[in-house]
């Protein structure tokens, strides 16, 4: 019992979460299409978000455009 106590203590816990392919596109073209993220006051935050979206993906699944 102890040595499971101490593991559990030890162990960190997994807090980190990654993105699908699929998913990150949905999710960049939802916030791309989303009215409110249009507006000039928002586009800063939209890019924020984006950014957060690709650093929770896998690269191959970030198209870049040369």
């Amino acid at each position: 019992m102890i040595l499971i106590l101490s593991l559990l203590l030890t162990v960190q816990p997994v807090d980190d979460w990654m993105l699908s392919c699929v998913q990150y596109q949905a999710l960049v073209l939802r916030l791309y299409s989303d009215p409110y993220f249009e507006t000039t006051e928002n586009l800063n935050r939209r890019q924020e978000i984006h950014d957060i979206l690709k650093s929770r993906t896998f690269d191959e699944c970030i198209e870049v455009n040369a």
